[in-house]
């Protein structure tokens, strides 16, 4: 497994990954809701999607589910799209219906996929309101919650270029 580069700057999560695969099958996996639910979120909170509108404004509603049932519910904002370089939107922990917890962090999250010589390189920052909200997500098991979910995308990325 290519290892999944962290680096915390004040208030931004950087993260960043290699995939060997071309840039359209990695990107492929961000819009598509079939594909997104089977690697999206670690391996003992898996994803099941609401709604998936993948266009600027639309929104993605989803919900992962915990080894003793409890449901996690986030919802994302598509701001820009620019298929397959490009995905930015704004981040949130939500509720059944999709309103917004505000008492959770939010971030705009800027994801990017670049390809050199047929492996693409995905890296994507999440800007929040402080740095303080970033130590608490990381206290929360970001890290190793991000580590498990893409180490679970490069496994299907694998599966698909073969």
């Amino acid at each position: 497994m290519a290892e999944l580069t962290v680096k915390q700057t004040g208030n931004k999560i950087i993260l960043s990954k290699t995939f060997d695969a071309p840039q359209e099958l990695v990107f492929s996996m961000f819009k598509d809701p079939a594909q997104l639910a089977k690697w999206f979120g670690p391996k003992t909170w898996p994803a099941t999607i609401k709604h998936f509108d993948f266009q600027p404004g639309g929104v993605w509603h989803y919900y992962m589910t915990g080894p003793d049932g409890t449901k996690a519910w986030g919802k994302a904002t598509f701001q820009e799209i620019d298929e397959p370089n490009y995905i930015s939107y704004v981040d949130v922990f939500s509720d059944e219906e999709g309103n917004v917890d505000s008492k959770l962090p939010q971030a705009v999250v800027n994801v990017t996929f670049e390809e050199i010589d047929g492996r693409t390189t995905i890296r994507s920052i999440s800007e929040y309101k402080t740095a303080e909200e970033v130590q608490r997500l990381i206290e929360m098991g970001m890290v190793e919650g991000v580590t498990d979910t893409w180490d679970q995308l490069e496994r299907l990325i694998a599966e698909q270029a073969r």
